[in-house]
């Protein structure tokens, strides 16, 4: 989990991101060092305010009690970082944009099709556009294909990209750095 302070749209309230920040340090956290962060991030009745809020706890006892020694899997838990099973940290969605990574596009329009496209958060497109300026992309171009008339734009990322282990950030990463992100990925 990374926790960082964004510039402008925020999912999380301020207040709770800056307590977040001034209590966690790096480190591998157990669930009993995670549910004293959070009695420190949200006081001791953060439960109460996960069930006001929607959040689906189990029961009475909360997500920590009955995941704990022998409880439920971390599947069971959560699908994945937006979107969860037991516990919902988020109610927003991360914003998303579909693209095509260069090594399948490769320059060719009949590579511009949707078995292609991948999705990617939005910010590393706004970390390009603040790093490089919107006229000099460096991961980030479009093409426009015209089909019958129409035509379609698709987005191309340029950063190095494996099928099996994804996009290799790193670049991100530096970019991130240098505008005062350091813990965004």
């Amino acid at each position: 989990m990374k926790v960082f302070l964004h510039e402008k749209e925020h999912p999380y309230d301020l207040d709770v991101l800056q307590r977040t920040n001034d209590v966690m340090n790096e480190g591998i956290y157990s669930y009993l060092n995670l549910k004293e962060v959070c009695n420190k991030v949200y006081g001791m009745d953060y439960i109460d305010e996960f069930q006001i809020n929607g959040s689906p706890l189990i029961g009475m006892t909360g997500v920590f009690e009955n995941t704990c020694l022998f409880g439920l899997s971390p599947a069971k838990v959560t699908f994945d970082e937006e979107t969860g099973n037991q516990l919902i940290i988020r109610a927003g969605k991360q914003q998303k944009i579909e693209i095509i990574p260069q090594k399948y596009y490769e320059n060719k329009e009949e590579n511009l099709i949707v078995e292609n496209k991948v999705k990617v958060p939005f910010w590393w497109y706004k970390i390009d556009e603040k790093e490089h300026g919107e006229d000099n992309l460096q991961w980030f171009d479009y093409v426009v294909k015209e089909t019958g008339g129409k035509k379609k734009l698709f987005w191309i990322c340029k950063l190095p990209y494996d099928s099996e282990y994804g996009f290799d950030h790193s670049e991100l990463e530096d970019a991130c750095k240098t505008h005062g992100f350091e813990n965004i990925i």
